[in-house]
């Protein structure tokens, strides 16, 4: 299971590898977001005579898209005998400094949080979150968020279902993945060893669903 709270060895190196996997996740997502929808052309129509047309009235500027919250993890809650705890400062850091430098002008749109995931004081694992703006996540980018995870090379996802919820899960030889969406949020979850996501995954789908 782990013998520490403090992120070192394996889980530091986990930490590190997630990191890249999330924003290969998100960058797949903004792309899928960002493709556009083709519409047909309209049919030619008779001009209309001129006329003559009144002064335009100034337009009222567009509102701004919503802001995700600030930090979408906040309210996420995680059955017993599971516990959430603050990120470690070293892994928060890591996290963050990679986020900023690799999103690009999509960083704005999407907020971050996470929170490392504890049984009975032992570090299980950890879980990331991204919140969008309302009406963004829709399944195509969900789908995009995972071709762009298994664009790394090393993952390959699966369909499942815990709680009502379709989540997209993975294993290596070490640890365990599963992605999922609640609302306009999507939670990236990774658990060292074999046998932990469903029951871990199922503990936040009961309290955060």
């Amino acid at each position: 299971m782990g013998s520490s709270l403090e992120p070192r060895g394996w889980w530091r190196r986990a930490a590190s590898a997630l990191t890249v996997i999330v924003l290969a996740g998100a960058v797949g997502a903004c792309a899928a977001a960002a493709t556009p929808v083709p519409s047909p052309s309209p049919s030619p129509s008779p001009s209309p005579s001129p006329s003559p047309s009144p002064s335009p009235s100034p337009s009222p500027s567009p509102s701004p898209s919503p802001a995700a919250t600030e930090d979408p993890a906040a309210d996420l809650g995680i059955e017993a005998p599971y516990a959430f705890t603050a990120l470690d400062p070293g892994v928060d850091a890591l996290f963050r400094e990679q986020w900023s430098s690799r999103i690009g002008v999509f960083g704005s749109l999407i907020s971050v949080g996470g929170r490392q995931i504890t049984e009975a004081g032992v570090l299980r694992g950890y879980v990331f979150v991204m919140g969008f703006p309302a009406g963004v996540v829709t399944d195509a980018m969900f789908k995009g968020m995972i071709a762009g995870m298994e664009a790394t090379g090393t993952l390959t996802f699966k369909s499942t279902t815990i709680r009502g919820v379709s989540v997209a899960t993975a294993a290596t030889d070490a640890a365990e993945m599963a992605v999922f969406r609640i609302g306009d949020r999507v939670l990236i979850l990774s658990t060292a060893g074999k046998g932990g996501i469903v029951p871990i995954t199922s503990a936040i789908l009961a309290k955060s669903a």
